[in-house]
């Protein structure tokens, strides 16, 4: 069997749906229905990226070699030095503070030749700051490519193969294509977070446990430059998860946003990931952890839990929904799955089997995370097994096509 790397060939049928991509660009990307530019003029996008939640203070660092600091929003303030500096970021009396003075601005982007360190990070791209009620608000700008690749090794297991690698670089990109370009996003603050909330982003800080350095990472992204996932001509939202168990879920089994057009995201069954230690488990689940739980997610039931059972069944044996009935009443609460995986605590809602046991319930699972789209520890195994990124990629988003956006 031969693999074809995607970086060298894609087929007759899928330059055919790249190029039927193109006046999609300008639909997604302007809220507006006219044809997208030629490929040739169109430029890598910018992603602006939420690095973690607002706060008071943060740590700064800027290289040698030139930086410069200014003021948005018609702020007349500017700093700009050649040596590096190390300094802090907070909130101050009448805006943002820099080393303890405020610069009167309520905005500013900082800009280095190098990367700037934020914290325990390490950044390529500009850092906007913007004073909020709940505090400072910090977001790299950043290219696309760039940004995938800050996301792969944090997204891809400890020595990953290449073939790996360069299928998250598309899963990624994907993913943060469809929010770079949908409708209104130049106005939004950001368009991801740096948490699971989107995908886990941490600049360039990468472990050296992880076998690969930030040299390796631009590289599989330049083996894979552009390269979206679509479906009907459209890149859809490319989901991914550490471990399936043995089978993928659709969106609606997970909570999770459906994209009309992502048939792809159908939920597969996989025999790749066997090999994960999250694979299949088994929990304890206790009635008063199950209650607090419950009660977090503001669905609150009373004691004694008389019983938990999967109610409605989603693709692939996860769970879409399930009865808890609790209290003197025995009334009976809905929770959804993925609620429900939160409330007790579990590493998914891929539920195999409930037990009642003195005190609680023993559940036996499998896999890790919300289980839809590309398996990631399935993908893993793939490239190890000598696969390229286009079968992971057609594995795991069945029917979808590929299509290079610049």
């Amino acid at each position: 069997m031969t693999h074809e790397p995607l970086r060298v060939r894609l087929d007759r049928r899928e330059l055919l749906v790249a190029l039927a991509a193109l006046p999609a660009v300008g639909l997604l990307g302007c809220g507006e229905s006219r044809a997208g530019p030629p490929l040739s003029q169109m430029s890598v996008p910018t992603v602006r990226v939420r690095l973690g939640a607002p706060r008071a203070r943060a740590s700064l660092r800027l290289p040698a070699g030139g930086w410069d600091i200014t003021g948005e929003a018609g702020s007349p303030y500017a700093l700009r030095q050649p040596a590096s500096l190390a300094t802090t970021l907070s909130v101050g009396a009448a805006g943002i503070a820099l080393g303890g003075r405020d610069t009167g601005a309520t905005a500013l982007r900082v800009r280095t030749n190098d990367a700037f360190g934020l914290d325990q990070g390490l950044y390529a791209g500009a850092l906007l700051v913007r004073r909020e009620t709940t505090g400072l608000l910090l977001v790299n700008e950043i290219d696309l490519e760039t940004y995938t690749a800050g996301v792969i090794p944090n997204e891809s297991a400890p020595a990953a193969p290449p073939a790996t690698h360069r299928a998250q670089a598309v899963a990624s990109r994907t993913y943060a294509y469809v929010g770079v370009t949908a409708p209104g996003a130049d106005r939004l603050p950001f368009h991801l977070k740096d948490t699971q909330a989107s995908q886990v982003y941490r600049g360039f800080v990468i472990a050296p446990t992880f076998g690969a350095t930030k040299t390796d990472m631009l590289q599989r992204c330049a083996e894979t430059r552009g390269v979206v996932l679509t479906w009907q001509s459209r890149p859809f939202t490319t989901y991914f998860a550490s471990t399936c168990g043995g089978h993928t879920t659709d969106p609606s089994s997970s909570n999770l946003r459906a994209d009309a057009l992502a048939d792809p995201l159908r939920g597969v069954k996989c025999t790749s990931c066997s090999t994960s230690s999250r694979y299949r488990w088994t929990k304890h689940v206790r009635d008063e952890d199950l209650i607090a739980g419950m009660a977090a997610k503001k669905l609150p039931v009373a004691a004694p839990v008389e019983s938990v059972e999967v109610s409605v069944p989603g693709r692939g044996g996860w769970a879409k929904e399930l009865v808890v009935t609790a209290g003197p009443a025995r009334n009976r609460r809905t929770i959804s799955g993925s609620d429900f995986r939160t409330a007790a605590g579990l590493d998914s809602h891929h539920i195999l089997a409930i037990r009642r046991v003195a005190g609680g319930f023993q559940i036996d699972g499998a896999g890790w995370g919300h289980g839809v789209g590309m398996c990631q520890w399935g993908a893993f195994e793939m490239g190890k097994r000598g696969f390229s990124e286009t079968d992971i990629l057609r594995a795991y988003y069945p029917g979808a096509a590929f299509a290079r956006m610049y």
